[in-house]
């Protein structure tokens, strides 16, 4: 315990745990990050998925651990989402199922046992107050806290971010926003694409590539008039296929409006918020207003399930659901 080395399912202390795997003659000493490469190449993957869930789970990988040693997934999971846990468990599990099925090590699989104890973290949905948004939103439109001999000034981002607090679109979503999907005439715009890291090159990737959106589905955003005045605004004097456009004319870089994004916040003493936040304060906000249903459609979920995980405790507080059943209707 005092070293921290301590197993708290207290399994591999147990005779048979050591019959079958420490005290074996024929046990090899294979490392668990051995056994996951071997084990990785069979499964013959395309690089942006190696690139992803699969290079992480190796990362976390303590690289002298053996494949039978469990007790640093459970300190370690302690500090990553219940998701994020369970996900790598499961994909620990199939290598030593391999490594077994194969002949490569033997004996029972001890990560089988493995009982996640993750802790239930708060939620990460925290919408910005009206207030907050129109602080936020003047603050780039006045290039408050823009340095004076900052290349980009804030307000570049400006139009950027008042469509994120108007449709609440992925970050990736309005990024990939092209000028043939705004159809003008229809009052509508189409989100069919977003940007997202390119992982066919590396895990650490910072380039954009463009593929379908998230759920794979298309779907329509009705185009207010104010949005409007603003789009027509910049297709004025705009010379790239992006509506949302970085300063040389392709895709805008994520990276520095996160760090633009950090600086107003900071300067505005509003607790930071990564800029997804804007998306779940447009849906609190629809979903506070005019119901779950209507933000499950602005969001292009196909079920009730998300938003309502997500959104059903902004819909109302007690003081405006519980029925006054005990008057007479004064109707």
């Amino acid at each position: 315990m005092l070293n921290g080395t301590l197993n708290p399912d207290l399994k591999s202390y147990s005779l048979r745990h050591s019959l079958l795997v420490k005290s074996s003659p024929a046990q090899p000493k294979i490392t668990l990050q051995g056994l996951w490469d071997r084990w990785v190449e069979t499964l013959n993957l395309e690089p942006a998925v190696r690139h992803n869930h699969y290079h992480w789970t190796r990362a976390a990988i303590p690289g002298k651990a053996l494949w039978y040693e469990t007790a640093w997934y459970l300190r370690k999971s302690a500090e990553w989402s219940a998701s994020t846990a369970r996900s790598r468990l499961s994909m620990i599990r199939r290598c030593v199922d391999w490594g077994i099925a194969t002949g490569l090590i033997s004996g029972e699989n001890p990560w089988g046992s493995v009982k996640l104890r993750c802790k239930r973290r708060q939620s990460r949905i925290k919408p910005f107050s009206r207030a907050e948004v129109q602080a936020i939103v003047k603050a780039f439109s006045e290039d408050t806290f823009c340095s004076k001999t900052a290349n980009t000034k804030h307000s570049y981002y400006l139009p950027f971010v008042k469509f994120l607090f108007t449709y609440g679109t992925r970050l990736g979503e309005a990024v990939a926003l092209t000028w043939d999907k705004v159809l003008w005439e229809n009052r509508l715009i189409v989100i069919e694409q977003t940007a997202s890291r390119n992982l066919s090159q590396s895990p650490t990737s910072s380039r954009l590539v463009l593929k379908e959106t998230k759920t794979g589905e298309i779907r329509f955003l009705y185009l207010t008039a104010t949005m409007e005045a603003i789009l027509r605004g910049l297709k004025e004097t705009s010379d790239s296929p992006y509506v949302f456009p970085g300063r040389r004319g392709g895709l805008l870089d994520t990276n520095s409006f996160r760090k633009v994004w950090r600086r107003v916040l900071e300067g505005l003493g509003i607790p930071y918020r990564y800029p997804y936040q804007c998306r779940h304060t447009v849906l609190s906000h629809v979903a506070k207003e005019h119901g779950l249903p209507a933000a499950a459609e602005l969001a292009g979920h196909k079920s009730l399930e998300m938003v309502t995980r997500h959104y059903a405790k902004f819909v109302g507080c007690q003081a405006d659901i519980i029925p006054n059943l005990l008057e007479e209707d004064s109707r």
